[in-house]
């Protein structure tokens, strides 16, 4: 079930508790607003088994995900090998997600002792594609880093349509990612398998709904660069199709 507005998290609890009373014996979860659903989930999901992905969730089963700290510190890092000067722009578009905020603060927090000015904005994904022109020249930012798919995906289509050159650095993998790392609008991301996520959440789910005992990990994560994602640990990981 995919919301019909991106990060409606009153829309996420309607169709948990839908399909909750419809009874459903599992619900596997993108959290939308961490804190808000973690202070719901009870009343939403009543006896249902929840897993959550990406981001923690409190009262939840499980929760998939990769360490999204060290995830942010990871971006972080990569963006000091490259850096010679001038500003970073931090792009938030999402700050309810505990998991993308977590990446972000992570992140903030390296540049920060590494001396690198940075300027933040909070904004929609969807909002990037008409206003990134605008945020780069009023922070003056010579790079740009973005926290979820969605956003280094709009952000780099803005950058192409904008016929502009300009270091994006982001995270997550799909299709669209791998095909801008190659013609160098996406610089690096830091990414991990969605399919081993989405894998261990239904397994974990089904287990647990079974009443037997599950255990996960966090997920390992990789930096892909362009020029590295024929490496064959990286066509796994953004091509798994083909193997």
């Amino acid at each position: 079930l995919t919301l019909s507005s991106e990060g409606d998290s009153r829309e996420q609890e309607a169709l948990l508790h839908r399909e909750a009373v419809g009874n459903a014996d599992m619900l596997v979860v993108v959290p939308a607003n961490s804190e808000r659903l973690s202070r719901n989930l009870k009343e939403l999901a009543g006896q249902c088994t929840v897993v959550s992905v990406e981001s923690p969730l409190e009262g939840a089963a499980l929760s998939v995900s990769p360490d999204n700290a060290a995830l942010g510190r990871a971006l972080a890092q990569t963006v000091l090998e490259d850096w010679q000067g001038g500003m970073v722009l931090l792009l938030n578009t999402a700050p309810e997600s505990g998991g993308v905020l977590a990446r972000l603060e992570a992140a903030r927090s390296v540049l920060e002792e590494n001396k690198v000015p940075i300027a933040e904005s909070c904004v929609s994904s969807a909002e990037l594609t008409d206003r990134l022109q605008e945020l780069v020249r009023e922070s003056g930012a010579s790079r740009i880093i973005t926290f979820e798919p969605s956003a280094v995906e709009r952000a780099a289509q803005s950058l192409e349509a904008l016929e502009q050159v300009l270091p994006l650095y982001g995270v997550g993998v799909s299709a669209d990612i791998a095909a801008w790392l190659e013609r160098g609008t996406i610089t690096a991301v830091v990414a991990w398998s969605d399919y081993a996520a989405g894998y261990l959440a239904v397994e974990g789910a089904a287990l647990t709904a079974r009443g037997e005992a599950y255990k996960t990990e966090a997920l390992p994560f990789s930096v892909v660069r362009g020029e590295d994602i024929y490496a064959a640990d990286n066509q796994k990981l953004l091509f798994p199709v083909t193997f």
